[in-house]
């Protein structure tokens, strides 16, 4: 039987995909237009993410990082004036570098992953990532509202429901 935190990364590439898919659907410019909210524009959003789920895959990993400030920078540096599709390959190569960790590890309830002195499983951190990807998706749809377009609907079920189909 196949992981639940398996399934919950499966969901998370394939509601983030929903949003770039959605996001490539509007006026070019959309993404980099500043709206008054949690961030000042829906790029910011993605590379928020970015960088958290790069962070937590090294925490996965057991890697250290030496210099966290750095380490963020660097990042930030690699999206700098990315395309959104250029955002969404940079996203998926993120995601089949977890997916190749995940898939390979012996046991996913293993509490073996420290976040300071919170000692969590492997799971558990995934359903972190996953909670936090779906807040901030809908941070973007607050946004996009602002800007006067649509958001996309993300929700577990709806996954759940296209999963199904394809079956």
């Amino acid at each position: 039987m196949t992981h639940y935190a398996i399934q919950l990364l499966d969901y998370n590439r394939w509601a983030m995909n929903r949003y770039f898919e959605h996001l490539k659907s509007l006026p070019a410019e959309t993404p980099l237009l500043e709206v008054n909210s949690v961030f000042p524009t829906l790029f910011d959003v993605l590379v928020h993410v970015y960088i958290i789920d790069h962070g937590w895959l090294s925490a996965l990993k057991h890697e250290v990082i030496e210099d966290v400030a750095e380490s963020v920078d660097l990042l930030s540096k690699k999206t700098q004036g990315k395309s959104i599709p250029e955002m969404e390959l940079l996203f998926n190569s993120l995601w089949d570098n977890y997916s190749a960790f995940i898939l390979h590890h012996p046991d996913l309830d293993e509490k073996d992953v420290f976040y300071g002195t919170l000692l969590c499983s492997y799971g558990e951190v995934i359903q972190h990532i996953v909670n936090h990807a779906s807040y901030h998706r809908g941070n973007m749809t607050a946004m996009l509202r602002q800007l006067g377009y649509t958001g996309i609907m993300t929700d577990f079920s709806l996954y759940l429901y296209h999963k199904n189909q394809k079956n």
